[in-house]
């Protein structure tokens, strides 16, 4: 099969939508088929099994106005498809190029399944999250994307938004989010990470994983130490993303910022590294840890918490969009709400004074991400593909 991916951000940028391509496109070329990445040029190209066709730069801003667009963008998809007879194309990211490249689909009958990940369809008013809050991309998304032939779910709050939108729900297919499971069984014992990163042997590690924005709720970690720290000091809290020093500081202007350790960059391990998500030095840095707190206010299928899942590490959480369909309360994790940094607190402590609940949680993280495997996930992508293809030659 030769397929096509479009998406509007690509590597090195290692956003959950930029990996998730990333590891079903090299998972399909392993598996025979012809795929090619169709994004913008950003940096020098990495060594990838799958070959990236870059677009002209204008082609992001101008593709959000469709009166204009087929100068700068449809006239490049169709000279890529001209010369790649592509059996099916797959945009990743709805908002811009899923609404500008829907109809030159259309007019050429060729079968189009759209994957949205996050702000491209939900939204979050309190932090003014999410590309629908705008009124003219919410009439565009409601015009266009229900014209793809195919919608894939990564979750089910994003099923629900699709139905809100007027897609079918014969054209929505469910497909979590998939993990690179051999990693984590190759990687470093816990003791062994720990002793990389410095860290006392006899300490609590709580692990976040992630950039600073707004919707992580990040801002709640120096307050979620505040309260832990009135009940036990035998914790280190390993905050590892961009643009979290000023996590660092806030910490620090409470008085708790001892107990909060902040990795903004890992280093670069090389061109294996470069290409593997998560890194093997993020693996290793998952498996020192003993729990996963991500005080999120909105989440698609969080990358994160199914790799803290595939590291065996239950999951303290907020019971929002995204994470309720992941986490379920008492079985994979704990949950409270969303701002409640004390309940936070009493989660986190909870579950490192009961072992029983731990080893529990513990086991059944395990047990969810059997079949997550990127090999897996790419074979129900491609099942999704035979699918529309069959359903569109009628």
């Amino acid at each position: 099969m030769k397929i096509a991916h479009l998406i509007s951000t690509f590597l090195p940028s290692k956003g959950g939508a930029e990996i998730c391509v990333h590891n079903i496109a090299s998972e399909q070329t392993k598996k025979g088929h012809t795929v090619k990445v169709i994004a913008p040029k950003k940096s020098a190209p990495l060594p990838l099994s799958y070959e990236v066709i870059h677009l002209k730069p204008r082609s992001v801003f101008l593709s959000a106005f469709p009166f204009i667009r087929n100068i700068y963008f449809v006239r490049q998809l169709e000279r890529i498809q001209r010369l790649h007879q592509f059996d099916i194309w797959q945009v990743t990211i709805g908002y811009p190029f899923g609404v500008a490249a829907i109809d030159f689909f259309r007019k050429n009958k060729i079968p189009c399944v759209l994957r949205c990940s996050g702000e491209d369809i939900q939204t979050e008013p309190e932090i003014k999250y999410g590309i629908r809050l705008r009124r003219w991309p919410n009439f565009l998304i409601r015009r266009y994307y229900p014209q793809f032939n195919g919608h894939i779910s990564i979750i089910d709050s994003i099923t629900r938004d699709y139905l809100s939108i007027g897609v079918s729900n014969e054209k929505i297919f469910y497909i979590p989010n998939g993990v690179n499971k051999g990693f984590f069984g190759a990687a470093a014992d816990r003791d062994t990470s720990r002793k990389r990163l410095g860290i006392d042997a006899f300490k609590k590690v709580i692990l976040t994983v992630g950039r600073n924005h707004s919707k992580k709720g990040f801002d709640k970690i120096p307050y979620i130490i505040k309260s832990l720290s009135k009940k036990r000091d035998d914790f280190v809290w390993l905050l590892i993303g961009r643009g979290n020093e000023k996590i660092a500081r806030m910490a620090r202007k409470e008085g708790v910022g001892r107990f909060l350790v902040v990795k903004e960059s890992l280093t670069d391990g090389g061109t294996e590294s470069r290409r593997d998500f998560p890194s093997r030095e993020l693996v290793d840095i998952y498996k020192a840890a003993d729990l996963f707190v991500l005080p999120t206010l909105i989440e698609g299928c969080s990358t994160v918490i199914t790799e803290a899942m595939a590291a065996g590490l239950p999951i303290i959480s907020t019971d929002v969009d995204g994470v309720r369909d992941m986490v379920t309360h008492n079985d994979t994790g704990l949950l409270c709400g969303k701002h409640d940094f004390e309940g936070m607190a009493e989660n986190i402590s909870a579950i490192m004074d009961d072992r029983g609940l731990y080893k529990r949680i513990k086991r059944n993280v395990l047990a969810k991400t059997e079949g997550l495997d990127w090999s897996n996930v790419a074979d129900k992508y491609l099942n999704v593909y035979e699918e529309i293809i069959r359903r569109e030659k009628g």
